[in-house]
């Protein structure tokens, strides 16, 4: 695709054009890709963004999901500067096709963010971990429990400051059909980290 902007009116004045380049291959049977980069440039600030996305059916019950993810934008005005952001993820679906009792899915995700468009020594440097489960159990056809698991890492380097953080969230979730029209729910959750609770 092909994007050219120009405003007629108004207080913003910036024309831009982008170009974008995708791509999807959905042929094989067990696996899925897909791959996708755009260009963009205007007379304030000039881009790039790429990201990819792979979907693998291990067998009949479990699929391995990857993605990952660069944006890269260069400030052409003020200050001047650059951010980059940085995401990869990998994680896994359990999906059993004949008693789909038991339901899980678990994610693993590092992200990076550098931006030095903040002014003179204010440039920031931030990455993180994430971790994350959830789990779905049915007992019967009229009960369900449902599970969830994340801690979170994070490192900010921001100008002189460096600070680093620990972030855990535990919690689950009942419900009961009591009859057709009414259901009935239990649930509680707590997060846990840097020096609070919820």
């Amino acid at each position: 695709s092909v994007q050219r902007i120009k405003p007629l009116t108004g207080v913003v004045a910036d024309d831009s054009s982008a170009v974008t380049l995708g791509v999807d291959y959905t042929a094989a049977a067990n696996w899925k890709g897909s791959a996708q980069v755009q260009w963009q440039t205007s007379t304030t600030s000039r881009s790039w963004l790429t990201s990819a996305a792979l979907a693998n059916k291990l067998d009949a019950d479990w699929t391995l999901l990857n993605r990952a993810l660069y944006n890269q934008q260069t400030n052409l005005s003020g200050v001047g500067g650059e951010r980059k952001l940085m995401t990869a993820q990998t994680g896994f679906s359990y999906r059993p096709v004949e008693t789909n009792q038991l339901n899980a899915l678990g994610r693993l995700q590092y992200k990076r963010d550098v931006d030095s468009t903040l002014g003179a020594g204010l440039n920031r440097n931030e990455a993180s971990w994430l971790a994350s489960t959830h789990v779905n159990f049915q007992p019967s056809h009229h009960w369900l429990m449902t599970g969830r698991s994340a801690p979170r890492s994070v490192t900010d380097r921001a100008g002189a400051l460096d600070s680093r953080s620990l972030t855990r969230l535990l919690g689950g979730r009942s419900t009961w059909d009591a009859t057709d029209r009414l259901d009935v729910g239990l649930q509680a959750y707590r997060s846990v980290g840097h020096g609070a609770a919820a």
